[in-house]
Formats: C-alpha cells, sequence, structure tokens
C-alpha cells in the first residue's frame, strides 16, 4: 500500500521482460521481472548477502545454468532486478534508458503442472492420428520438460528467434517434423500455422491470450479456454471450452467421429432398405407376379423403418477403434464408394429375403394375400436384422454389445411383435390384408430374413480387409 507506481513498460514479446517504476519511502526503483537471460543481460551486479557485487560473465553463465536447472524441473523461471533510480533521472524515460545496469535480486521457480488428465487426452489424440504440437513462450527447458511429461515427442525443438528469416520451404521442413516450439512470439505461431496449412493439414489452435488471436483465427478450428481466455482471443476462436481443460479437445474428436459414423450408418441403412424395397417389387413384376406389397403395408413399414432409422443409429455408441483411425480426409464426398457399395450389397441382401419368402409362398401354392404376408413378415423381420449387422461398419456382430443400444432393442421387439399380432389379431389381419401362414412356410420366412442379410459381416470383412476395391473402383 505504501509503493506507489510512477510508470510502467509492458511485457514484450521481443524484450521478453518488463519494468515499472516505482516509489517506496520516498525512494524511487526501477523493478523489472522476465525471461532469465533477458533479464542478466541487463544486469550489471548481482544481489548477495553482504550486499551487490559486480556481475561478469562468468556471474552470467551461472545464474542461467541455475534457471535452466530449475527449468528441467519444469518450472517456469522468473528473473527479478532493480536499481534506484539516480537523481534527476526522468521517472517515463525511455524504456532502453530505464532498463539499464540493474542489479540482479535471484530467480523465482513458478510450478503450473499440466492437468493429470491431459497427458491421456494426448495419446488419445495421437492415437486416432492427430499430431499434438506444443507452441509456447516458454524456456525451452521448461517447454521440453512439460513436453515429456504429457508424451509430446521432443527430439526437435526450435526456438522462435530460428524461425526468424528462414524460408517457407525450410519452415514447412520444421513444421512438419517438429513438435515443440519454444520462445514463441504470435508472428511465430502464425507462420507454423500457415507453413502446416500449406502442406494439406487441417490444424487447430488453442489458447487464450490476445497473443494467440491471429493463430486461433487462421486455424480451421480455433478454440479458446472459456475461463481464463480474452475477449480479442473468444472473438477469433471457432469453439469455447466452458472447462478450459485440454482433455475436452479429445472428447470433442471422439464425439464428432461418433456423430457422423452414425449419420453415415442411419443414411446407408435407409437408403439400403429403399433399395430392397424397389429390388423385390421390380423382381416381382419382371417375372410377371403381383407386387409383394399393398400400399397400406408399405406404409407401416416405411413407418417402422424411418422411426427406427431416425432413433436407433442416432443412439449407437461410439465402435471400440473409433479412436483408433486416421481422420478423414476432409475432400473425400459424404457418398463415397465404400457408402455406395454397402447401400448397394445390404439393400439387395434384404431385398432377396423378401424375395425369397415372397416366391417361396407362390411355390408352396399359397394365394396372393399368403405371399404378401410371407414378404411382410420376412421384411418386418429382415430389416432389423440388417439394422443389427449395420449397427456397426467395422466390429463384428458377434463383438458388438446387444444390449448397448435399448432403442434398437425396442425397435426389435416392436417389428417382431407387429408382424405377430398382424398375423393373429382379426382386426389387424383385415386392415392390413394379411393372413396366417402355414408354418413350414414362416420356418421359410424366418430362416430367409435372419439368413440373407447376415451377408453383411462378410461384406464388412472384405471391405475393410480386401479393401473396398473390391467390389468398385477407387474414387
Amino acid at each position: 500500500q505504501d509503493t506507489r507506481i510512477l510508470a510502467e513498460h509492458p511485457f514484450s514479446d521481443i524484450r521478453k521482460r518488463m519494468s515499472v517504476v516505482v516509489e517506496r519511502d520516498s525512494t524511487r526503483l526501477v523493478a523489472a521481472k522476465g525471461a532469465p537471460e533477458s533479464i542478466v543481460g541487463i544486469c550489471v551486479a548481482i544481489q548477495q548477502h553482504e550486499g551487490s557485487t559486480p556481475l561478469d560473465a562468468e556471474g552470467r553463465r551461472r545464474v542461467l545454468e541455475a534457471a535452466d536447472a530449475m527449468a528441467e524441473r519444469g518450472l517456469r523461471v522468473l528473473a527479478l532486478a532493480e536499481r534506484p533510480l539516480a537523481t534527476g533521472e526522468a521517472v517515463d524515460a525511455a524504456v532502453e534508458l530505464a532498463e539499464r545496469d540493474l542489479v540482479l535480486l535471484g530467480l523465482i521457480g513458478l510450478e503450473d503442472p499440466p492437468r493429470a488428465e491431459v497427458a491421456a487426452a494426448v495419446h488419445a489424440l495421437q492415437g486416432a492420428g492427430i499430431r499434438v504440437v506444443m507452441v509456447t513462450g516458454d524456456h525451452p527447458v521448461t517447454a521440453r520438460a512439460i513436453a515429456k511429461r504429457v508424451g509430446i515427442d521432443v527430439r526437435q525443438v526450435h526456438r522462435g528467434a530460428e524461425l526468424d528469416g528462414i524460408a517457407e520451404p525450410e519452415l514447412a521442413r520444421l513444421a512438419r517434423d517438429t513438435s515443440l516450439f519454444t520462445r514463441i512470439a504470435p508472428e511465430h505461431k502464425l507462420r507454423v500455422v500457415r507453413a502446416l496449412q500449406g502442406q494439406g493439414e487441417v490444424v487447430a489452435v488453442t489458447g487464450d491470450g490476445v497473443n494467440d488471436a491471429p493463430a486461433l483465427r487462421e486455424a480451421a478450428i480455433g478454440v479458446v479456454m472459456g475461463r481464463s481466455g480474452t475477449d480479442v482471443a473468444r472473438e477469433a476462436a471457432d469453439l469455447v471450452l466452458a472447462d478450459d481443460n485440454f482433455a475436452t479437445v479429445a472428447e470433442a474428436v471422439k464425439t464428432g467421429r461418433v456423430l457422423f459414423a452414425n449419420l453415415r450408418k442411419a443414411i446407408r441403412y435407409y437408403l439400403a432398405a429403399k433399395v430392397a424395397l424397389v429390388f423385390a417389387s421390380l423382381s416381382a413384376v419382371l417375372l410377371k407376379l403381383p407386387v409383394p406389397f399393398e400400399p397400406t403395408q408399405i406404409i407401416v413399414m416405411e413407418l417402422f423403418m424411418d422411426l427406427g432409422a431416425s432413433v436407433t443409429f442416432v443412439a449407437e455408441p461410439p465402435e471400440e477403434d473409433t479412436m483408433s483411425l486416421p481422420p478423414r480426409n476432409p475432400h473425400q464426398p459424404f457418398m463415397d464408394r465404400s457408402m455406395q457399395s454397402s447401400i448397394v450389397f445390404g439393400g439387395l441382401s434384404l431385398g432377396v429375403a423378401v424375395l425369397v419368402g415372397y416366391l417361396a409362398a407362390w411355390a408352396h401354392g399359397a394365394d396372393m394375400i399368403q405371399a404378401q404376408t410371407a414378404a411382410f413378415g420376412a421384411w418386418m423381420i429382415g430389416h432389423v436384422v440388417l439394422a443389427a449387422h449395420m449397427r456397426s461398419e467395422r466390429q463384428p456382430l458377434l463383438r458388438t454389445n446387444p444390449f448397448a443400444n435399448r432403442s434398437y432393442l425396442v425397435w426389435l421387439g416392436a417389428a417382431v411383435g407387429l408382424f405377430v399380432l398382424s398375423v393373429t389379431v382379426p382386426v389387424l389381419r383385415e386392415r392390413l390384408h394379411l393372413t396366417a401362414l402355414d408354418p413350414r412356410l414362416m420356418a421359410v420366412v424366418v430362416a430367409a430374413a435372419l439368413l440373407l442379410p447376415s451377408w453383411w459381416e462378410p461384406w464388412k470383412w472384405l471391405h475393410h480387409r480386401v479393401g473396398p476395391s473390391w467390389m468398385f473402383q477407387g474414387e
């Protein structure tokens, strides 16, 4: 309370220090703090117990060695220095005149350890094919210690000063091979982001300060800390982390992958069911048979299919390898060859199941209502069986937890239950134009509905072990 600030020289990324002119007990002082190498360079003496002594080159070397030793423990090291303001010396003198001939008071080590969950988040992102690059203004030794603690590659470390004057091709090589940049200024961070983007990388940047704003704005995804972030950083960012937790980034990546995968699954299944309906109907016409479904039956089928697809696949939990796959190519079309082939193959498997039940009824000498009942039963059972296989793009059905998605269980029970009721309850049979089936014909219908969509499993194996080109050529 007895100290009054008379002038201030703010922190600069170039100077790596800040200073103030203060008045205390009628004494005026210049006090400075900053990076050890910056402060030591403007000191001419060092404070000892018995008083100040001159600071020569050997003394500076020992001070910087002590700072490095502290930094190796992951401490952020600051050096403190001061000098009395000379009589008649201007309080508002230029920074170069104020920050000179200081007496080094000592070093302070601030411990700001990474949160416990950061290392796991870095590991998860790396497993997902995402390279984590640490770009910091910290001392190289401190940054290396923290990076090693959280699992970031420290085999190559470059300072911001090294980037000055480097041509863009060389910077692109450094950005590609380096995961730790230290003593970085805002313009350096911006150049690193641009160098990575120039190589086709999709870059996300996290930050919280005003100095991070240019890089946040330039990145494909700017992520700012919600609690500690400045207003300028928030305006430049695309996403705000409300909990200031880097682990949330890994969770966001996982959630995004699950949402995208489930959207693909829902659309793929929906279109495959349409292919099945068209295939079964056209095949019957080509065989000079009546169409297998009446309009009221199609309405019921569409209702179950639409509701089931929209609810079940949205609630599908992530597959085991969600965070072990490489990032998706942003230029890859949503309806790629893989999706096209799965729609065709899945639709044909369900369509053939319906057609087998329908033709089996005619072969048993059934009338049109019995044949349509067989086709309806094959559809109602087969479309939920196909959905069970399509719940996973890569994981075999036998390794999928059947109870992980309760929406699917409700859908399955409702579909099978409706078919049973529609052939046993007179009012439903009348409204839907269905009838009871001969046990042998019913066995054929159930077998076709269970087995034929199951060919989806070999398709998954071929597609992900042999490659998508076995059925369709590449993009």
